[in-house]
């Protein structure tokens, strides 16, 4: 409290303060402190644009604290305007894994996770900077949130098809586990088209065989 009206003057005040390397400075002391106290909003509101680096941190502090209150939505949306490109999923699975790593998996939060990785999935790819290793966790955790995320299979399906770095193995487990929320009947059409694609006609025909149609 003691604290606030230096801030609210810095904040008024911050365009012509950065021009000089003293107050630079005490700026910088004031965003520090404020950052050790949690007030990452202010400490953003005070960092000047030129400090990108320390931005995109307060920017990620700030979605690491909407996860931890179980505002998954609002964190994933935070860091989506911190970072950008192939880097995104990655430090987003960082972040739930300190953060959420229990609290995601209910519905309506896969909801949110989903969504995230299905916009942000392309990018991986496409830039060509992401190891097959990296590629294979976020993999896994986008057909696992898509699989509680979703009652049909259509995402599933189109992601399926973007040639994904998991074993056709490894994608029937996630699909048909136990915290899936496709209905067996999604869940028999996504196998199907994941094994036709494939060229495996014998799994083909043991699903048709086995189909609940």
């Amino acid at each position: 409290n003691d604290t606030q009206p230096l801030v609210a003057f810095l904040v008024s005040e911050r365009g012509e303060l950065v021009t000089s390397l003293i107050t630079r400075k005490l700026l910088s002391n004031v965003v520090r402190t404020l950052e050790n106290n949690g007030n990452f909003e202010m400490a953003l509101a005070l960092t000047p644009e030129y400090d990108a680096d320390r931005v995109t941190s307060i920017r990620l502090r700030i979605a690491q604290q909407a996860l931890e209150n179980d505002m998954h939505r609002d964190g994933l949306d935070l860091l989506s305007r911190a970072i950008s490109g192939p880097s995104r999923i990655s430090v987003a699975l960082d972040m739930r894994a300190k953060t959420c790593q229990t609290s995601w998996v209910r519905r309506e939060n896969a909801v949110a996770w989903a969504d995230f990785f299905f916009s942000n999935r392309p990018s991986m790819t496409q830039r060509r900077l992401s190891s097959r290793a990296t590629l294979e966790v976020a993999d896994r955790a986008i057909l696992e949130a898509l699989c509680i995320a979703d009652h049909d299979a259509d995402r599933v399906t189109c992601f399926l098809k973007q040639g994904i770095s998991l074993s056709s193995a490894d994608c029937e487990a996630i699909i048909t586990g136990k915290d899936t929320n496709l209905s067996a009947r999604e869940q028999n059409g996504a196998l199907l088209k994941l094994f036709d694609h494939e060229g495996n006609h014998h799994r083909v025909l043991q699903l048709l065989e086995t189909s609940p149609d």
